[in-house]
């Protein structure tokens, strides 16, 4: 019950310290459990998260703390605002996909498989970052990733489309098994680019350290990072018609 009223004490936090132009201070929290014991806890507020504050100091673990001790965490923001839904099963221990994969997982390993950085990853991997991905959903020209902002996720699309801009100019479009956000956490850089969604779009994130742990910790994946974030600098550079202001 200690790590439920954890969790659900920084979705309460996020949202009343972190959100961005928030519509309203008011936030809506509503707790349920269901004949199986499993406790569901739903976090509303009017504003967007800044995705800065979700890997550092206090409040700011967030997501991170909230998936480490929860079942499942799925984050949906849209033009109203941020809901994270919580739920955990009452006198359940946590284990990495114990019991086989559902379908959710089998999708995230599908997703994870096509990505150029982690395919070379051993099945054991994978496995552990298909349990560790964070659900994250967001309306139409709803703004993803603001250009100048510091980095703490790495996303990996599995519905609908990106938009990509930086300086004011489109620099390119990303769909269904595309990626995006591995330049600031590899590079240690502040985000390069601003990302909307063209129309609803259906992503997994996982948290800095999740990510950085996997991809510089075995060499195919370092190297195929490497290369996509080469490739992407080169694209922004020649889209921009010089070399980006972030990059000095």
């Amino acid at each position: 019950m200690l790590d439920i009223l954890l969790a659900a004490n920084e979705a309460f936090s996020n949202a009343v310290v972190h959100s961005r132009q928030p519509r309203s201070i008011a936030v809506n929290v509503d707790a349920s459990i269901d004949d199986d014991g499993v406790v569901e806890i739903v976090v509303r507020d009017h504003g967007r998260w800044r995705e800065s504050s979700w890997g550092t100091g206090g409040a700011g673990l967030g997501l991170h703390l909230m998936h480490a001790l929860m079942e499942t965490v799925d984050l949906q923001t849209t033009v109203e605002g941020t809901t994270v839904r919580l739920r955990r099963t009452l006198g359940r221990q946590l284990t990495p996909l114990e019991g086989g994969l559902t379908a959710p997982a089998r999708d995230r390993l599908e997703l994870l498989a096509r990505s150029t950085i982690f395919a070379p990853q051993p099945a054991a991997m994978l496995e552990h970052l298909a349990a560790r991905m964070i659900p994250f959903s967001a309306s139409g020209d709803e703004t993803l990733i603001h250009e100048g902002d510091p980095g703490e996720l790495f996303y990996l699309i599995a519905k609908g489309r990106l938009d990509v801009s930086a300086e004011s100019c489109h620099v390119a479009t990303l769909g269904p098994g595309d990626h995006v956000g591995e330049i600031a956490l590899l590079r240690d850089l502040p985000r390069t680019a601003t990302i909307v969604a063209q129309s609803p779009v259906e992503l997994y994130a996982l948290a800095r350290e999740d990510f950085l742990s996997a991809i510089t910790s075995h060499h195919a994946s370092t190297r195929a990072a490497e290369t996509m974030i080469e490739t992407r600098l080169s694209g922004l550079q020649d889209a921009l018609g010089h070399a980006p202001r972030l990059l000095g």
